[in-house]
């Protein structure tokens, strides 16, 4: 099979989630008609056109900085500028 241009722009990455997430996932996918692939696909995507701020926060790089749950330290910072 020849390679296009756009598999080769395409990485496959595995990935290992509760069985909540599942089931979220699950309804979510069924809900929109969509596939696990491109649903997981678009989050990825999604989470890579965020600035780093929202990539800090969503990946819990706010941990331990503060008693603070991490989305209000966050929105805190955001506020202040930092």
């Amino acid at each position: 099979m020849a390679r296009t241009p756009d598999l080769l722009s395409r990485a496959v990455f595995r990935i290992q989630i509760s069985p909540g997430a599942v089931e979220t996932m699950h309804g979510i996918k069924d809900r929109i008609g969509i596939t696990e692939i491109a649903l997981c696909s678009r989050l990825v995507e999604w989470f890579a056109d965020q600035p780093d701020e929202i990539k800090a926060g969503i990946i819990g790089g706010f941990a331990g900085l503060t008693d603070q749950p991490p989305e209000v330290a966050f929105l805190r910072r955001m506020a202040k500028g930092e």
